[in-house]
């Protein structure tokens, strides 16, 4: 089919309300120089694979998102309520919300220097900020 019949065929299906149907297929020219309608409906397949892949992606990384953001919200309420956390990290690499410690009182503004203590049993210990304040949310019973 030469490129002027396959305008021709083009136009009359647009022309005749008939445009619908053209958008399953894609005008393209092949090896020896003729021009035809190529049905798209594989690559549409494959598109939507990769949209759908991208898009559970994203949305997986937003829930993470919004447990990260329940988290900081429970570590805020415990200060809040006076709890006072303590979000530790050891040489080793590992996290711990500890509740049990002593500071020094200090009403200054800012703060001054403080020497800490911190109790952490050995079972608080997590490998990330995450698993160590998600273990401090079990323990303490509070799920929001």
């Amino acid at each position: 089919m030469s490129k002027d019949n396959v305008r021709e065929r083009f136009e009359s299906l647009t022309h005749t309300g008939l445009s619908k149907k053209l958008h399953n297929f894609l005008f393209t020219k092949n090896l020896s120089g003729e021009y035809f309608y190529k049905d798209v409906e594989e690559e549409f397949q494959i598109f939507s694979k990769v949209y759908q892949a991208a898009h559970a992606e994203s949305a997986a990384r937003i829930a993470e998102l919004e447990k990260d953001a329940a988290r900081l919200k429970q570590f805020t309420a415990w200060a809040d309520s006076g709890l006072c956390p303590a979000l530790v990290f050891n040489d080793n690499g590992y996290w711990a919300v500890s509740f049990d410690g002593v500071i020094p009182m200090d009403f200054s503004e800012p703060p001054n220097d403080a020497q800490l203590l911190i109790d952490v049993e050995k079972i608080m210990w997590r490998e990330t900020v995450a698993e160590a304040i998600d273990q401090a949310i079990t323990n303490t019973g509070d799920k929001t």
